[in-house]
């Protein structure tokens, strides 16, 4: 039987194949809009989730001097669940757009996302306390659906705007890759076996690869 060297060469059995490396793709408008409605729900997972928990702990931080004034503990009890609605919607409008756009290959921050929620959240808040004092019920209660929604757009917005460009470069299947756009970089190499003429096979490996 004839014997099988595995030969290291510089050149590929066959010509390699283009793979697109992992990157992020580039935002657009109904990303923007997708992106608002995952934070909405978020938001409102968060706002309901955070009132709750506020709610327990004003309570449980009550006082003997809480009760013994007018609205004894629904102070307390309000404050707290207002605090951790607030917060707790922000983080969750946050997580719900960030959470989309991982899932579609972008690469915006969290940190935008966040930022962008509580500059709507406030912005909404103020025209909602507008229309309250307006001492009509229907009138509060746009003006608590124009805080979610300004919140919502608000963070979308804001994780778009740490987006990428969506350039990523395009690995071409050699160990050092290089184009115009991203310059040298190390890459996964294409390789392969090969028969040769004496019944063996020869593996082949890419060291250099790219466009100019």
């Amino acid at each position: 039987m004839p014997a099988t060297p595995l030969l290291l060469t510089a050149l590929l059995a066959s010509p390699p194949t283009l793979i697109q490396a992992p990157a992020h793709t580039t935002w657009t408008a109904g990303d923007t809009v997708a992106g608002a409605f995952a934070a909405a729900g978020g938001a409102l997972v968060g706002g309901l989730a955070g009132g709750y928990v506020g709610l327990l702990a004003g309570r449980a931080s009550c006082t003997d001097a809480d009760r013994e004034e007018f609205l004894g503990c629904l102070g307390p009890t309000i404050g707290g669940a207002m605090i951790g609605g607030i917060a707790l919607s922000n983080l969750g409008a946050g997580l719900g757009v960030g959470i989309y756009g991982a899932a579609q290959d972008h690469d915006g921050a969290f940190g935008g996302a966040l930022a962008g929620s509580a500059i709507g959240q406030l912005g909404g808040g103020l025209i909602g306390l507008g229309l309250c004092n307006l001492d009509q019920a229907a009138l509060c209660g746009l003006g608590l659906g124009i805080t979610v929604a300004s919140q919502a757009i608000g963070a979308s917005i804001g994780y778009s705007l740490t987006v990428g460009p969506g350039d990523g470069p395009v690995a071409h299947g050699g160990l050092l890759d290089y184009d115009p756009a991203h310059g040298l970089r190390l890459s996964t190499p294409g390789g392969g076996l090969a028969p040769t003429p004496d019944g063996g096979y020869q593996f082949g490996l890419t060291l250099a690869a790219g466009e100019f």
